[in-house]
């Protein structure tokens, strides 16, 4: 059908044949030289018509995993391809690693390993989590003809509760203030405001530079995200400009003054003036900050999502529709519906008074009107 060309982050190219048997299509390596792997493509390619192409040989999971992050990565951002990277090396690679992909990593082995994972007591949403991943590895090898299905496919889903998703521990306005207030001076403070105030993922905060602020228009643009390497687009590809607060106004116009900063400097660096290493901010920070101010600390990464989801959860309470809130923060509608809208007591109480209220001021100004005009 095609020769695809992959180029990796080291400059080296590979060039994969991809060839249709069953009406499937098959990918394999045809090397790193492309004349060797169009001439193996056309071989390949007369046994794919006549349903003999070759089946790869059975190897370990650790060697397919190690092929999928050098092969199988491309489309991935930075991020992701390190959050796959944690999740197989410390959830998946300890149960499957010496074992054969098509006679061992079955549906049923599948099975067990929740079964297992459970035992240890992880969280059904780490689990689904990691599911994702093995998904996506075994994917690539029906993709290079090691197996012909993907056995995740087959495995019944897992149902987490709200509580599962940590939407369940959001901060108050009050509480906000309290935290951000108990955050020491500088750029510390400014960093947790941002973060609190705009919805802004970590990420972004760190890649966040003065030329993206509008200090006329008061408004900050949001496009690239921090990587170990450098930057990248944000997490949807899109860019977009959220408002700032009079305070975060403040606060960032007195950073620039103090740090003397030109547009292309960043916004929230280190002492060194480099980018700060937003993995370290819920340790170095917010978890300090939390406990000057007498509040919980979330467990595990739930902390690390904790302005963001709080930021999202304070706006639909005020009333903020769904759209409006992923156009601040980078996400999608439904998105924002199936993860953050929790219907809390407090909050249904408080939206009746609030029409009871609108109700009895209407009612109030039609009997003033009518009593006027009689």
């Amino acid at each position: 059908m095609a020769i695809v060309e992959r180029e990796h982050r080291d400059g080296t190219k590979t060039f994969w044949c991809v060839v249709r048997q069953n009406g499937k299509q098959v990918w394999v390596n045809g090397g790193h030289q492309k004349r060797a792997a169009q001439e193996l493509h056309d071989r390949l390619a007369t046994k794919g018509r006549e349903n003999q192409l070759p089946t790869a040989r059975d190897i370990k999971f650790s060697e397919l995993v190690d092929r999928y992050l050098v092969n199988g990565t491309h489309h991935l951002r930075e991020q992701t391809i390190t959050t796959y990277k944690s999740r197989l090396d410390n959830h998946l690679l300890p149960f499957f690693s010496d074992t054969k992909v098509r006679r061992g990593v079955t549906t049923e082995a599948i099975g067990r390993w929740i079964a297992y994972k459970k035992h240890l007591g992880s969280s059904d949403l780490t689990i689904k989590r990691c599911l994702v991943t093995l998904g996506a590895v075994m994917s690539y090898a029906v993709a290079i003809n090691l197996v012909s299905q993907n056995p995740v496919a087959r495995v019944k889903t897992i149902r987490t509760s709200d509580g599962a998703t940590g939407v369940d521990y959001v901060l108050s306005a009050e509480q906000v203030a309290l935290l951000i207030n108990r955050t020491p001076k500088g750029c510390d403070r400014a960093l947790m405001r941002m973060m609190f105030t705009t919805g802004a993922r970590p990420s972004e905060c760190s890649e966040l530079r003065f030329g993206d602020c509008d200090w006329n228009a008061g408004t900050i643009t949001i496009s690239r995200t921090a990587t170990k390497n450098g930057s990248n687009g944000t997490k949807n590809g899109l860019t977009r400009v959220v408002p700032m607060t009079p305070d975060l106004r403040h606060e960032l116009q007195e950073q620039k003054r103090v740090m003397n900063a030109g547009v292309d400097d960043l916004v929230f660096p280190t002492i060194r003036g480099r980018r700060r290493d937003m993995q370290r901010f819920a340790k170095d920070i917010l978890r300090p900050s939390l406990t000057r101010s007498g509040l919980r600390v979330p467990e595990g990464s739930a902390v690390n999502y904790l302005a963001r989801k709080t930021f999202i959860s304070l706006m639909i309470s005020q009333g903020a529709s769904p759209s409006l809130v992923a156009l601040l923060v980078g996400s999608s509608a439904q998105q924002i519906l199936r993860t953050y809208t929790k219907v809390r007591q407090e909050d249904t109480v408080a939206a009746m008074q609030r029409l009871a209220a609108s109700m009895t001021t209407a009612s109030s100004d039609t009997t003033s009107e009518f009593a006027q005009t009689a």
